[in-house]
């Protein structure tokens, strides 16, 4: 029981400390005018976000993407991690591909805007108060899928 203890105070300590570092250095204001709140990395409760028939939020996501995701070209193919904040509202706003296609600049852009008109999620939350939660994902681009 002791040892259960410790390892939440310790999630916990790193949930804190993560929400710490998220919020120094920024100015209080994202570039849609909106004041921006602390960002979470893990929460008692992580978001959900269910797509058609898919039972879990990682299946989900990864039928979204194949259906809204194409390749430009058949040279552009390979993994994408991308990230993204699933506000309390259930909007995905602050969209960032972290690692894109090599060969493919142009393609980033296309991607940012597909996550952030995805369906609304279930947001996150903390202590029973929906917060806003970043989330990172990969995206599998395989021209020979359909």
């Amino acid at each position: 029981m002791k040892k259960r203890q410790l390892l939440l105070l310790w999630l916990m300590g790193i949930a804190l400390t993560v929400m710490v570092n998220e919020t120094k250095g920024q100015s209080g204001n994202s570039s849609n005018g909106k004041e921006e709140s602390p960002v979470f990395l893990l929460v008692e409760e992580m978001p959900v976000f269910q797509y058609k028939n898919c039972t879990s939020t990682n299946s989900s996501f990864l039928l979204y993407a194949t259906d809204n995701i194409k390749p430009p070209k058949i040279e552009c193919f390979g993994r994408i991690y991308i990230e993204f904040v699933v506000e309390p509202d259930s909007t995905i706003s602050r969209v960032c591909v972290v690692k894109g296609l090599d060969g493919c600049p142009d393609y980033k852009r296309t991607i940012e805007k597909r996550i952030a008109s995805m369906p609304k999620w279930s947001p996150g939350k903390q202590r029973g108060v929906a917060v806003p939660v970043k989330m990172i994902m990969t995206i599998d681009i395989d021209p020979n899928t359909k």
